[in-house]
C-alpha cells in the first residue's frame, strides 16, 4: 500500500505544472535590476544603460502576455481602458504587489459592488412607485442614433479586427432602416405586456386588477398587429393568432383561481358607467369563466358548505 502511495505521488509531483522559462533576453538583465538605484542616481542615458532597459521592457511584455496565454485571457482584455491604467498607476508605486485570488474575489469585489450598488440607489428606488421601464418611445430613438453613429465612427474600425465579416454584417443592420422599422413593430405590441409587467411589480394592491389588464393586453396587441397587416378587427391574422394563443397560454399557467376571486370583487366593474363603455363588458357576476374560477377558490377556502352559501348571498 505504501508503495502504490509513493507511485501516486511520484505521478501527481510528474503532471504538475511546471514553470515554463521565458525567452532568454540576456543575462545582464540581473545585474541591470540588480543596480537600478545607481543607475537612476547616476541617470540612464548610455548607450548601455538604453539597452538594458530595453531589455526589461521586452521582459515585461512578455510576462504580460504570458499571463495572457496561462489565464486563458481574452485579447480584448489589452483594448480595456483599466488594463493599461493599472500598469501605469503600479509603476508610479516601488514595490506595489498586485491584490491576491482572496482580495479579488472578496474584498474588492464586495467594495466594487457596494459602489455600484450606491450608483444605482438613485434609480432603484423609484422602482416601487414606477415600476421597471422598457426601451421605447423616445429612448428607442435615441438608441438607434446612437449605434448609428458609432458604426459609421471611424473607431468601428477597431472592432473589425477579430471578424471583419461578422461586423460588416453588424454595420449593414444597423444601418437597414426596414430592420429598425421591423424592431419598432415589435415594439409596438409587445409594450402594452411590458407596460402591465411594470405596473403589477409595485407595491401598490393591484391583484383585482390583473384580470382586466390581460384582456386590455390582448385588445392592445390586436390592435397593434392588425394595425401593421392592414386588416379591419374582424378579418383572419395568422400572426396574431399565434401571439394570441402565447398570451393565453402564459395566463393559463401564471393565473389562480384567486385572480378571478379578487376581479369579481373590484365594484368598478359593477357600474353602470363601466358597463356602458363597451358592449363587450359584462359584470363579473354574469361571466361564465369568473363565476366558475371564483367557486374554486371559495370551495378550496371555505370547505363547511353553509359557509360557502352564506358567503354566496
Amino acid at each position: 500500500m505504501k508503495k502504490l502511495v509513493r507511485e501516486c505521488e511520484h505521478r501527481l509531483k510528474s503532471a504538475a505544472s511546471r514553470q515554463v522559462s521565458l525567452p532568454n533576453i540576456g543575462s545582464l538583465l540581473c545585474s541591470f535590476v540588480s543596480n537600478v538605484e545607481q543607475k537612476k542616481r547616476k541617470g540612464m542615458n548610455g548607450p548601455l544603460d538604453r539597452a538594458f532597459q530595453n531589455e526589461a521592457i521586452e521582459q515585461c511584455d512578455v510576462e504580460v502576455a504570458r499571463m495572457f496565454y496561462t489565464g486563458g485571457l481574452s485579447f480584448r482584455l489589452a483594448r480595456n481602458s483599466h488594463y493599461r491604467n493599472s500598469y501605469l498607476r503600479a509603476s508610479t508605486l516601488p514595490g506595489y504587489v498586485p491584490p491576491g485570488y482572496n482580495a479579488l474575489r472578496t474584498t474588492l469585489l464586495q467594495q466594487k459592488n457596494r459602489h455600484i450598488e450606491g450608483c444605482l440607489q438613485p434609480i432603484k428606488s423609484t422602482w416601487s412607485t414606477k415600476g421597471v421601464s422598457v426601451c421605447s418611445d423616445g429612448r428607442f430613438k435615441e438608441v438607434t442614433e446612437g449605434l448609428e453613429q458609432m458604426v459609421i465612427s471611424p473607431n468601428w474600425s477597431l472592432y473589425k479586427e477579430d471578424d471583419v465579416g461578422k461586423a460588416r454584417a453588424v454595420k449593414e443592420k444597423i444601418l437597414d432602416e426596414y430592420f429598425w422599422d421591423e424592431i419598432d413593430y415589435i415594439l409596438s405590441f409587445t409594450a402594452s405586456i411590458y407596460e402591465m409587467i411594470r405596473m403589477a411589480d409595485t407595491d401598490k394592491p393591484s391583484l383585482h386588477l390583473v384580470y382586466e389588464w390581460w384582456d386590455t393586453i390582448i385588445e392592445k396587441v390586436k390592435t397593434a398587429i392588425y394595425r401593421k397587416e392592414h386588416k379591419q378587427l374582424h378579418e383572419q391574422s395568422n400572426f396574431f393568432d399565434v401571439v394570441y394563443h402565447i398570451i393565453v397560454e402564459r395566463w393559463t399557467k401564471s393565473s389562480t383561481p384567486f385572480h378571478c376571486l379578487a376581479h369579481s370583487l373590484n365594484l368598478k366593474l359593477y357600474s353602470p358607467k363601466w358597463l356602458q363603455e363597451d358592449p363587450s363588458h359584462v359584470a363579473p357576476c354574469q361571466d361564465a369563466e369568473i363565476t366558475r374560477e371564483r367557486k374554486k377558490c371559495l370551495n378550496k377556502y371555505f370547505l363547511d358548505d353553509r359557509a360557502r352559501r352564506d358567503i354566496n348571498v
